[in-house]
């Protein structure tokens, strides 16, 4: 997704997202083509590539979302603990469930989890110093993988099982998950 501030590009990038959101609901996301998506929202091809490198692409419109109401939150918190972490984490799922269903229905999952790994690096950074235990730099990098990898396939069987745990339960299942990992 290319990114711009302005409006325009905004909108369209919006409505080709919003076009894709549809057709993913009511057929494969490979029988999809960039002409029924751009048909669908009322624009031609020519837009589509002048604000997108592929379908995948386009899905980072909503994936962003997720990402940035993830980042602000633990920007705005005082300190950051695990089980608030992983409750923030989980409560935006909840909060974006349909397009999180729709890429795991769809296969496209790893999507997110691209997307996240992507921002970890410069995300710790921002915020290391909230938190509580600080870890080896040496060890950091995997520590940020390893959780994001937790929460994500978390996530994954939870969207599979039906979504009848509770946020908190998620978030307290990450916790207990952490502390089985360091018993002896």
């Amino acid at each position: 997704m290319k990114n711009s501030n302005h409006p325009s590009v905004i909108q369209s990038q919006q409505w080709i997202y919003e076009s894709l959101i549809k057709l993913m609901k009511e057929k494969s996301f490979d029988s999809i083509s960039i002409g029924e998506i751009t048909k669908l929202a009322d624009l031609d091809r020519t837009t589509f590539y002048r604000n997108f490198d592929s379908k995948e692409d386009i899905l980072n419109v909503g994936i962003s979302n997720i990402k940035n109401k993830y980042i602000d939150a633990l920007n705005n918190s005082q300190s950051l603990k695990m089980n608030y972490v992983s409750y923030v984490f989980f409560n935006i799922c909840y909060e974006e469930i349909d397009l999180l269903k729709l890429l795991h229905n769809h296969g496209l999952s790893s999507l997110l989890l691209e997307q996240f790994n992507d921002i970890l690096p410069q995300l710790h950074n921002s915020v290391k110093n909230k938190f509580h235990y600080q870890i080896n730099d040496e060890y950091m990098i995997f520590a940020l993988y390893y959780n994001t990898g937790g929460f994500l396939n978390i996530l994954m069987k939870w969207i599979e099982g039906g979504c009848s745990e509770t946020v908190d339960e998620l978030a307290s299942s990450f916790i207990e998950i952490s502390k089985f990992n360091i018993s002896e």
